[in-house]
């Protein structure tokens, strides 16, 4: 009966997880074929200037959706252009004087510039303190922690989609945890607060310049409970360019300094 279980479970997952991978590469690729066509129709632009300017189109708007409420989604964000510019988690949380992450939020290069702000946050659980998962606390949790095992860690997830990008283990720099938060007590305390949440909490994340995206989907280093990854659904999609009176560009003025950062970047 073990047996059956672990199989009806195994064909499930499986089943699942490739549904949501073909229906969101539907759905995208329906978005962009949409936007190609409108312009290739009325002769705006040749297919080759459309599929350059694809290509090369930003912000990127990335949101992140739960199907259940168990997921951790491990962050890390890189400069496209030059990929050792990357999220320093020790300026996002002193330049902002809060170490609680959530809407209006930014994320901030060790260069002091901008990567992405938080547009939208349904969840308000997000850490900035304990990092990524490794082989050796996975390997005390559950008994295994290999990469190629049956309870992979987060730290070799990331490090395997930086690769994809020629980054190296060097480049793996402590990361967001998303969806699952922890709280610092004033005696200095770490509390978990990992659910499980309701499912379908979301949030939007908008690129403010051209990045790099990696995310590891394992449990938290702090999750006592089983080893279990649940679905996470990443969609991306074309958004207007920071208007200068937006809101959390405006919010204070470390937050404006950054931003100013960023464009200076892009005049030279």
């Amino acid at each position: 009966m073990k047996t059956l279980r672990l199989y009806l479970l195994r064909e499930t997952l499986a089943t699942l997880a490739m549904t949501v991978v073909v229906f969101t590469g539907i759905l995208l690729l329906g978005n962009v074929l949409k936007d190609v066509l409108v312009l290739v129709v009325s002769q705006k632009a040749s297919l080759p200037v459309v599929a350059k300017a694809v290509g090369m189109l930003i912000p990127y708007v990335l949101a992140f959706s739960l199907p259940m409420g168990l997921l951790c989604a491990s962050l890390l964000v890189f400069n496209a252009a030059m990929p050792t510019e990357r999220l320093n988690i020790a300026d996002t949380v002193k330049v902002q004087w809060g170490a609680y992450l959530s809407s209006g939020s930014l994320l901030l290069s060790d260069m002091g510039r901008v990567l992405a702000s938080i547009e939208q946050d349904e969840a308000a659980t997000h850490d900035a303190f304990c990092g990524a998962s490794n082989e050796a606390s996975n390997r005390r949790h559950y008994g295994d922690g290999r990469n190629s095992g049956a309870f992979p860690n987060a730290r070799d997830r990331l490090l395997l989609g930086a690769a994809k990008h020629g980054l190296g283990r060097r480049d793996v720099h402590p990361c967001i945890n998303l969806f699952k938060g922890v709280r610092i007590g004033a005696d200095g305390s770490v509390t978990a607060d990992l659910g499980p949440f309701a499912p379908g909490r979301s949030l939007v994340l908008r690129a403010e310049m051209d990045l790099i995206v990696v995310i590891a989907n394992c449990p938290h280093v702090l999750d006592p409970r089983p080893w279990s990854a649940t679905p996470l659904r990443a969609t991306a999609w074309r958004g207007p360019v920071t208007a200068e009176d937006d809101p959390i560009r405006t919010a204070t003025p470390e937050r404006l300094r950054a931003f100013l950062n960023t464009e200076d970047l892009y005049r030279r």
